[in-house]
């Protein structure tokens, strides 16, 4: 199996595995949110009880991952404090 993007590929701005694993997480999460409200709007839209729970091609982190690699998110990092004396006096 290949992973495409590539780690590399996707912490070329600066950014590094742990930032892109926590954005990857997050948008995964809302993706399977999403997923979630869609089933359960079909389901209470159908009269039967064996309404069956949509079909989605991709796993949600792979998803995550493209539209980080797309542009469809931004990571945006907290700055970071410059002054390590601050609040030591």
């Amino acid at each position: 199996m290949m992973n495409e993007p590539s780690i590399e590929k996707l912490t070329q701005d600066g950014l590094n595995r742990y930032q892109v694993c926590i954005a990857t997480a997050k948008i995964a999460r809302e993706i399977i949110d999403q997923y979630n409200e869609e089933a359960e709007r079909i389901s209470s839209q159908m009269d039967t009880s064996g309404a069956k729970r949509p079909i989605h091609d991709d796993k949600p982190v792979k998803t995550a991952v493209h539209a980080i690699d797309n542009g469809e998110f931004e990571i945006i990092v907290p700055e970071q404090k410059t002054d390590l004396t601050e609040g030591n006096n």
